[in-house]
Parts: C-alpha cells; sequence; structure tokens
C-alpha cells in the first residue's frame, strides 16, 4: 500500500465495481460529471459526430475525474425516403459502408453501431468489414429486415426489446439467439417512459425528475401516453418485462443501458426494471459490471474487483444485493483511482442543489 494512499472509512458501506451504460449518447459535456455522481464509471456511446466524440474522448483521458471512461461506436446510417438523414455518416451502397467502418477503425473506435434506413446488402458489407477489423456491430434492426435477418448478415448485438418483442410474437426464437450469440441492451426506460401516462409526474418513477434541472426533465415528461390509452400502454410495458425476463432465462446475454433519459440516473433505473422483470439483484448488477465488461473485451480490467483491475469503484450505503435500489446511496465513485464525492459532482455538472 503506497503510504500516500487515500484511506476511506467504508463500513457499513458496499464495495462495487463502477457501473456500465452501454447506451449513451454524450451530447452535453457540462452533464458528464452527473454519470459519476450515479456511480456510472464507464459508458459506451452509441451515435455521435465522429470529430466531438473524439476530442470528447481525448479531453477525459487527460482529466478521468471530469466524467466517465468513454467508450465509442462509430453510427452509420442510410439516406430515407425523405432524404434527410439523421447523421452524415451515410452509407448508400456497400463500398460506402466497407469505407466508413475502415474511418471509425482508424480513429480508434471500439464498435459500429447501424441505424434503421441501412439496407440489408450494405449491412452485410458493414458487419463483414468489422469482422475483418476486430469490430462489434450493434444497433437497430434495419426497417427492411426482421431480426432473425438482421443476424443472418452479421448483425451482434441489438439495441432496445422492441424489436425483441417482435420477434418473439412470430414464433419461439429464444434458441436462435442463444446460439447466435447475440447480445441485447433492451432499454427498458425507454419503454417504461413511452408508456407512462402523460398525466402521472415522471418523478413517481424517475425520483431522480425531483431535483434534476427542469428543462431536462421536462423533456422526457412529454414522453407517453393520454390517460385513456393507459391501460393498453401498461400491456405493452409488461410484453417488454416479459421479453427480458426470457431472454435471461434463455441464457442471452443483456448488457445495461439508458439510450439518454436523466444522466446517470436513468440507468439506475434500468437496473431497477431488470428486477422487476425477475432478475435477482446480483445478476442485474451484473448486467453493468462484468457482463458488459466481457462484451467489449475489457473484462482483464474492468467489471469486477480483483489486484491488478483499474480502481474504477463505488461504495453504497446499503446493501445492492439486498435491494437494488441502493445503488442510488452513493457516498463515493473512484474513477481510475480518483476518489470523488458525489455531491460535488453534482454542482460541477451545475444540477440543482436539492440533489441529494
Amino acid at each position: 500500500m503506497p503510504e500516500d494512499a487515500e484511506r476511506l472509512d467504508a463500513k457499513g458501506l458496499t464495495l462495487l465495481p463502477g457501473l456500465w451504460d452501454m447506451h449513451a449518447h454524450l451530447k452535453q459535456v457540462e452533464w458528464l460529471p452527473a454519470y459519476l455522481a450515479s456511480g456510472v464509471t464507464t459508458v459506451r456511446d452509441l451515435g455521435n459526430e465522429t470529430e466531438f466524440l473524439t476530442t470528447l474522448r481525448r479531453g477525459l483521458e487527460d482529466h478521468p475525474a471530469a466524467g466517465p471512461r468513454v467508450l465509442a461506436a462509430g453510427f452509420i446510417d442510410a439516406t430515407p425516403a425523405d432524404g434527410a438523414p439523421y447523421t452524415s455518416a451515410v452509407a448508400d451502397s456497400r463500398e460506402q459502408g466497407r469505407e466508413l467502418v475502415r474511418r471509425y477503425r482508424a480513429a480508434g473506435f471500439d464498435a459500429i453501431k447501424v441505424w434503421s434506413n441501412v439496407s440489408g446488402e450494405t449491412l452485410s458489407a458493414i458487419a463483414s468489414e468489422a469482422h475483418t477489423l476486430g469490430l462489434k456491430v450493434t444497433g437497430h434492426v434495419p426497417s427492411a429486415l426482421t431480426l432473425e435477418d438482421a443476424l443472418a448478415r452479421g448483425l451482434d448485438q441489438v439495441n432496445h426489446v422492441g424489436y425483441v418483442t417482435d420477434a418473439l410474437s412470430r414464433g419461439d426464437v429464444l434458441e436462435t439467439f442463444r446460439k447466435s450469440q447475440i447480445v441485447i441492451d433492451p432499454t427498458l426506460v425507454v419503454t417504461r417512459y413511452a408508456t407512462r401516462p402523460r398525466t402521472t409526474p415522471l418523478a413517481s418513477y424517475e425520483p431522480c425528475a425531483e431535483w434534476m434541472p427542469r428543462e431536462l426533465v421536462d423533456v422526457w415528461s412529454a414522453f407517453g401516453v393520454a390517460p385513456e390509452h393507459a391501460a393498453g400502454a401498461e400491456a405493452s410495458f409488461e410484453r417488454a418485462l416479459g421479453a427480458v425476463r426470457a431472454l435471461h432465462e434463455a441464457g442471452v446475454p443483456i448488457v445495461a443501458g439508458s439510450d439518454q433519459g436523466l444522466p446517470g440516473c436513468t440507468l439506475l433505473l434500468e437496473l431497477e426494471l431488470y428486477v422487476r422483470a425477475g432478475l435477482t439483484p446480483l445478476e442485474a448488477l451484473r448486467t453493468a459490471t462484468l457482463a458488459p465488461a466481457r462484451v467489449m473485451g475489457l473484462e482483464g480490467e474492468l467489471g469486477s474487483i480483483a489486484p491488478g483491475m483499474r480502481a474504477d469503484l463505488i461504495l453504497v450505503e446499503g446493501n445492492p444485493l439486498e435491494d437494488i435500489r441502493a445503488l442510488r446511496n452513493l457516498r463515493w465513485a473512484v474513477r481510475d483511482g480518483v476518489v470523488l464525492d458525489p455531491a460535488k459532482l453534482r454542482r460541477l455538472a451545475d444540477l440543482s442543489s436539492s440533489a441529494k
């Protein structure tokens, strides 16, 4: 033990690996400390402009206490029928897809993400080039394909549980998913937000909404359904929970992701929803620690606590193995060996002074 090592009194606390958010969109740099303030020490960005994300990652390498470790997926879409692509990285042909993959690999990106307008032929080319260069392909199921078709064309990972729910409605595909070694980040929180009656305060599902900036809370409060559609929406949410439960029971790997929401906090809600779906708290915790580290090939550095691992850790009051909600009681976060106070991190992110 180094003589100048910082010592923390952790009596009565629970020590865990730092949490991962495997589906993030880091659009506002001022909120980066909010991820650390919720115990999220690693995120995988699944859609951003290359120059912005490259600069952001470089800055965090020099200042690890300013935000989480960032893994990057290169975003690829195609020109939609209305002629207005979602991103500047457009692949309308097989060669364009291959070239974008090569460009992202040269820029040091960690994966490829495809979006909804990519054609089947282009997806095959993207996946082939990515696999040759050692990258996995994650993303949406292109609108012209089924999930099964996308897997056959090389898609390794799928974002959003809705694609799984649709596939399950067509028949028993769980064994196909298991054999294909597909990885799912369900983003159950997106489904929860979308199926919430708009007359029900967001804070009734997401406690952080009580103190997060009003402008941000208002954005997500606008999601949901009219009260007269609440029963059908809740049934849809229950189907999503059932799909996650079925995936878990079939042995299909699940990794936790928030998609956006309230920075950091929404990842905690995602884990709570996994427990509601039938995972034990320990199983839910693994979706945000060891499982994503394995998926990204970093299990030798991150995702667990052992000698020689990077010091990305969290200390919480209570025991998350008994009640997953204990993760919300963060006492300290440790990012690359730097001990961080959640209250100071929230102030750094210019969040409400009433934050707990």
